[in-house]
């Protein structure tokens, strides 16, 4: 290269716009396979006093907890403390969804509510934070909240 001769460089793709699968694993949280205490019944800071609530998702450096179906809050593992109390209804039946989001792995078969009582078949594909990823029989892939999956039932055994 000759001196002051101006070398061009390519330039980097632009950023290609998410696909919708990319989309629906945001909207549950990233992918993400829980490690210990997933379903186990803690409290957690909340407003300058503690929460009960459900662990929804734990890793080395995080905690999430649910302390109401529709609000989560973000912990560090050491702020975490067992509940050692009578568990609240609406918590104990959080507790039990989350168990049973907890049992199913990547390439089960699943049940699901696709919508308000209407039941179908799938295959989880990808398990996030808050759901999974799930591939219906005709292969399109959806976002499904955890209070929605169920293991599929076993052959000659009637769905619940």
């Amino acid at each position: 290269m000759a001196k002051g001769e101006r070398r061009v460089l390519p330039l980097a793709p632009k950023n290609e716009q998410p696909t919708p699968v990319d989309v629906a694993r945001k909207k549950l949280g990233g992918r993400g396979t829980s490690g210990p205490g997933q379903g186990k019944v803690v409290t957690v800071p909340a407003g300058g006093g503690r929460a009960v609530g459900v662990i929804l998702f734990a890793s080395d450096d995080e905690v999430l907890v649910l302390v109401d179906p529709s609000a989560v809050r973000k912990a560090r593992p050491h702020m975490v403390v067992p509940f050692g109390g009578d568990v609240p209804e609406d918590i104990a039946r959080l507790a039990s969804d989350v168990g049973v989001f907890a049992r199913l792995s990547e390439g089960d078969p699943i049940r699901y509510e696709a919508s308000a009582g209407t039941m179908r078949d799938g295959t989880l594909v990808e398990k996030c934070r808050y759901g999974g990823l799930v591939r219906e029989g005709g292969g399109a892939v959806v976002a499904v909240g955890f209070r929605k999956l169920w293991p599929a039932p076993a052959k000659g055994e009637a769905p619940s």
